[in-house]
């Protein structure tokens, strides 16, 4: 059984059951570690709520959220910035940023779209954690102009 937040190292070995073949490294891989479930106790990545959107034309729109507080040890390393059409069947497109603001270009007039964002922040090794997606918020871009 796997502890939470422990972390755990994992390898792969490649053999040839009658000995014939020579692999690399002697049929080793690369040494690969996770954590499993959440980060270390004292380490925690919240969930951002407050992502707002100003529509700009009738195809560019400029969404940004303010970091604060939003961590308890700290503020964000980083974003994922996601946004789709209003519609399951289209997928998630992704923007990663350091910035507080990401500008969204080539949008379809009069379309619905739906964004969330993710803050991401690194414990003292280096290693990046994600919070939850925030609350979806909804927007539609303005009609053509002409």
């Amino acid at each position: 059984m796997l502890i939470d937040s422990m972390d755990y190292v994992w390898q792969v070995r490649a053999r040839d059951k009658n000995g014939r073949d020579l692999f690399r490294n002697n049929g080793f891989s690369e040494v690969c570690f996770f954590t499993y479930g959440g980060a270390y106790p004292n380490f925690t990545v919240r969930q951002m709520d407050n992502l707002q959107v100003e529509l700009l034309s009738d195809r560019i729109a400029r969404l940004h959220w303010a970091d604060g507080s939003a961590t308890v040890n700290g503020e964000f390393d980083t974003y994922r910035l996601y946004y789709r059409k209003n519609d399951p069947q289209f997928d998630w497109h992704l923007h990663e940023t350091d910035s507080t603001e990401q500008r969204l270009y080539d949008l379809v007039p009069q379309a619905t779209y739906e964004a969330r964002i993710q803050g991401g922040r690194k414990d003292a090794a280096g290693r990046l954690y994600w919070g939850d997606y925030s609350p979806i918020i909804k927007f539609t871009m303005p009609e053509e102009r002409v």
